[in-house]
């Protein structure tokens, strides 16, 4: 049979060791569990920033729309600008037309009124000679 004080001596070695080996896990699990907490905490930092990035794009890309928009507006305005002044240039074409008809009609009817004043220039000369006559 074993000896009892051999017996205790061997448990309380064994103890030892145990207490030893269960304090050694507990550092080590501590330290695992630490830097996880850090390892967790850096990649809470790190999503909070794409978090904060994508709401910054998000915002940029929202200004950028509103810009896009504003300048098709812009656009559109300016095409009803040019429309309209298109309609314009030819209502003055037809203007202009008619203009160039009514002088073309002056510059005719001046023509005939020169040459009957002339006419009648003459016959009032043939009259006065014939009286003077």
């Amino acid at each position: 049979m074993i000896n009892p004080a051999i017996l205790n001596f061997l448990v309380g070695i064994f103890a030892t060791l145990g207490t030893v080996a269960v304090g050694y896990l507990t550092f080590r699990g501590t330290k695992i569990k630490t830097k996880a907490d850090s390892r967790v905490a850096e990649i809470d930092r790190a999503n909070e920033q794409l978090i904060a990035l994508t709401q910054e794009r998000t915002k940029l890309l929202e200004r950028s729309n509103e810009i896009i928009e504003s300048q098709a507006n812009q656009i559109e305005k300016s095409n009803h600008i040019i429309e309209a002044q298109s309609e314009q240039l030819k209502i003055y074409k037809k203007q202009t037309a008619l203009f160039q008809e009514q002088i073309a009609h002056l510059e005719k009817t001046i023509k005939e009124v020169t040459k009957e004043r002339d006419e009648l220039s003459h016959v009032l000369k043939k009259a006065k000679q014939e009286r003077g006559v």
